[in-house]
């Protein structure tokens, strides 16, 4: 009986691990399966932390390049590894400064903000970006503010405007609005098939890598020998995560069938109890599943 209990016991043990790989979304890079529970200590915490500046447009402006261009550099090699990841992590909290989050749950604002700083970039890089010079400082948007101007700025050629909070914890920082967030789905899809910017070729890849690239799960390697078909995105995921997701389901599905079936033959063998104690396992095996 030892030996059938030990049988049963590993068929569950292999179910669940199928289970996991196969039903669990696959996450885009920079979404590691555990990454809520990674700190953020680095080696450049300090450097990372000052790139985030919000007392200008300017400044505001200067951050999501230097953080989006610190991402991509980060995950173009190899994408999500352990080495990287705690960093991939405080970029994607540190992220959140840029944009005026106000109207988004706090539990997905991490992810919003990421999301809307990779697409802005991609978009940005197919547009001339301003000189820095003309991009007002502080004491440009100081001066205009005393001139009753609205404490606004819009990057041109683009629907991005960068605001002066007047409230919340960012009070007196110049955040990408809200508006903006909304707007950069259109904007960089509308962009996305023009070339970029000379100067700004170097961020070709990032929407791939940030979106449609595996965690640490998978090896990267293997996912860029894909075919291109596989890689094109739908509904925000790429072709082989939505196989992945589909096949890993469906083989979740037969093997608990499976064990759903081994349950009532064992059953049989057993007395009342115990087959009583099997046949509950299994039902709630099921509704699990």
């Amino acid at each position: 009986m030892r030996s059938s209990f030990a049988s049963l016991r590993g068929w569950v043990l292999a179910i669940l691990v199928l289970g996991v790989m196969g039903v669990m979304p696959v996450p885009a890079a920079g979404q590691s399966p555990d990454s809520a529970a990674v700190a953020v200590e680095s080696p450049v915490v300090g450097s990372l932390y000052d790139w985030i500046d919000t007392g200008s447009p300017r400044a505001t402006l200067q951050s999501l390049l230097a953080v989006t261009d610190r991402m991509h550099v980060l995950l173009a090699e190899r994408g999500v590894t352990r080495e990287n990841e705690r960093e991939l992590a405080l970029l994607k909290q540190e992220t959140r400064r840029l944009f005026d989050l106000r109207g988004v749950r706090p539990q997905f604002r991490d992810d919003r903000a990421v999301e809307t700083a990779v697409r802005l970039r991609e978009a940005l890089a197919r547009v001339p970006l301003p000189d820095p010079e003309d991009v007002p400082d502080e004491t440009v948007m100081r001066d205009r503010m005393e001139s009753g101007l609205a404490p606004v700025y819009r990057i041109p050629k683009t629907p991005v405007e960068i605001v002066l909070v007047r409230e919340g914890p960012e009070a007196g920082r110049f955040q990408i609005t809200s508006s903006s967030m909304d707007l950069a789905r259109g904007f960089h899809a509308d962009l996305r098939d023009d070339p970029y910017q000379p100067d700004q070729a170097y961020i070709e890849g990032l929407f791939e890598e940030y979106f449609l690239s595996p965690g640490r799960l998978i090896p990267v390697a293997w996912i860029r020998g894909l075919p291109e078909w596989a890689t094109r995105e739908i509904f925000d995921q790429a072709v082989w995560q939505w196989v992945f997701l589909v096949v890993g389901f469906t083989l979740f599905v037969f093997v608990g069938v499976g064990l759903a079936h081994l349950v009532r033959w064992r059953s049989g063998r057993l007395g009342p109890v115990r087959r009583n104690l099997l046949l509950a396992g299994e039902l709630v095996f099921l509704i699990l599943l």
